[in-house]
Formats: C-alpha cells, structure tokens, sequence
C-alpha cells in the first residue's frame, strides 16, 4: 500500500506485512517481526528519516533508514493511504495521505499535524520534485492540485479509476495510475 526509499534501503508495505530491500529491489525480506506492525497503510522516506503508518499503531518514526522504528503519534496515522512525503531538505516536513481530511502535514516530525485538505478519501499525495509547493492529491472524490503548499486546491480532471498520480523528476508531467475501470 505504500514505499519509501531511504538510505536503509527500499521499503513496502501492505496487508499484512512489511518488506525490506537493500539490493535496489531484487529481493525482498519480511521484516513484519522487527517492527512488530502488521498492517502498514502508508510510508515515506527520505535520507536516513523513514515513516510508517498502520490503523493498529498509528505513526511511528526511523532515524536510521527504517531499521529500527519508535512509535511517534499513536493518535494519527491510522487513516493514512499510500507514500508519505518527506522533505529531503527537512525530514521533519512531511505530508500524508489522509482517508478522513485529504492531505496533512507536519513540520515537526509527525509529533503535531494541520489539515492542508484536497480530494475526500485520500489514497495518494505527490510534490512536485522542483518545486514542493505544487502537491498533486487524489482520492476518493477525485483529484486535486495546489501550487501554493495546500493552501488552495484545483480540480483535477483524471481518468476514472485513478488511485495514485505523481510528476515526472523533472516536474513537466504528471503520471496516473488505477484499476483500468
């Protein structure tokens, strides 16, 4: 349901386990027991910083590549979907897909939270890789775009089924992905 990229290596999850790999993608191990999560809805990583979230456990936070993890805010992090933005710049900044108000933010870790909004049911959140003020949202109710950091959200005309969309590195083009319905 989710991945991060971080200098521990490349990490997924999903129901019901969490996987690691430190050979760029090749092989996969169950790490599911090191963190003694099962159900991982949503991750994001940035350097050595790494998030993950899970409707049991609420956030937790890795200081070392996803490695080893410590409960951050039990109180969030369950209704997140999908990859959690971390800022390269600043790891504490990050942004989550959120189910229940569209897309959040901190800039504190994940210790504190303020709704920055967009589509209902969010499942997937994107910045634009040259310019992280213009974040690309879609959920349940569609999708939506904000070049002023999720102050003020456009809407976004996708393909029907879309559940995930993202910007090419260069942030010319947008990427949408779905269920083909």
């Amino acid at each position: 349901m989710g991945w991060a990229a971080t200098t521990g290596g490349l990490l997924v999850g999903g129901h019901p386990a969490l996987f690691r790999s430190t050979d760029g993608g090749s092989t996969f191990t169950n790490v599911t027991d090191e963190v003694q999560v099962g159900d991982v809805h949503a991750l994001g990583g940035a350097g050595d910083a790494a998030y993950l979230a899970s409707p049991q456990a609420g956030l937790l936070a890795s200081s070392d590549g996803g490695t080893t993890w410590e409960p951050r805010n039990t109180a969030v992090g369950q209704g997140f979907m999908g990859t959690i933005l971390v800022d390269p710049a600043d790891p504490n900044r990050i942004i989550a897909p959120d189910m229940q108000n569209g897309l959040v933010t901190s800039s504190d870790g994940g210790r504190t939270w303020a709704v920055l909004g967009g589509p209902g049911g969010a499942m997937s959140a994107a910045w634009d890789p040259t310019n992280t003020e213009r974040l690309l949202a879609v959920g349940m109710g569609g999708g939506a775009l904000s070049v002023d950091g999720g102050r003020t959200w456009t809407e976004m005309q996708l393909p029907d089924g879309t559940s995930v969309a993202t910007f090419s590195t260069d942030g010319k083009t947008m990427y949408a992905g779905g269920t083909g319905r």
